[in-house]
């Protein structure tokens, strides 16, 4: 499936899931039901038109150009929630001192005032480093994105070549050194398919693991903002 362009968080946990979840190619193709028997083989990677796997190896380029794109945003907006805790933190720092003055002149209005002030600028602090934080689970879902897509372009190129393969030895109709040849190559590119697909796989999970904690960052902030707002 495609990744939509990058225009919030949301968007990023959508197509993570969508790639994980949906029927895409790599994961339709090695059911039961889809095998057949070549040559006295069961073929496990069921062949398709060259126009059909072209055209989802431009989906997997597409998703690894927004990948990228999506972490390059996430980077950027980490850095920007960092530079915004570390310039409360001295806001922070600058009441306690005035706070510390206060309490030393016995001033119990403007402890007061002061003291309040305090926690309400903690309370923002806190939702700083939930933004930051979930910037950063973003960085990492997106580069988990990316790697998913080349592992899908890696299994698509193995996936066409193994087709060019099987052409070319299915054009040879006389049993010889040649034909075993090319079956040899078919079956070890198969293999080799196969092999990406579990890579494929393996990556998904990886991808899900990484959007299930953008989606716990995500509720974190939600109760940072209640807390602020609440008090």
């Amino acid at each position: 499936m495609r990744i939509q362009p990058r225009r919030s968080l949301s968007r990023i946990l959508q197509a993570a899931v969508i790639v994980c979840t949906a029927a895409t190619p790599l994961a339709g193709q090695t059911t039961a039901n889809s095998s057949f028997v070549a040559d006295g083989f069961l073929v496990l990677v069921t062949p398709r038109t060259v126009e059909a796997i072209d055209m989802d190896i431009a989906e997997a380029e597409s998703n690894l150009a927004q990948a990228t794109s999506n972490q390059t945003a996430a980077i950027s907006q980490r850095d920007g929630a960092r530079a915004a805790a570390e310039a409360k933190k001295l806001e922070i720092n600058a009441v306690k001192q005035k706070l510390s003055t206060a309490k030393a002149n016995k001033n119990e209005v403007e402890v007061s005032s002061l003291t309040g002030s305090r926690k309400a600028m903690e309370r923002e602090l806190e939702l700083l480093e939930q933004r930051e934080s979930l910037r950063t689970a973003e960085i990492d879902l997106a580069r988990q994105t990316g790697e998913l897509a080349a592992l899908a372009r890696r299994a698509l190129a193995f996936e066409k070549e193994l087709l060019i393969k099987r052409l070319e030895s299915d054009a040879v109709t006389e049993a010889g050194p040649s034909r075993s040849t090319l079956t040899s190559v078919v079956l070890d590119l198969e293999k080799q398919t196969l092999d990406a697909r579990v890579a494929y796989a393996d990556k998904a999970v990886d991808v899900a693991t990484r959007a299930k904690k953008v989606a716990v960052r995500q509720l974190q902030i939600v109760e940072a903002r209640r807390r602020v707002l609440v008090n």
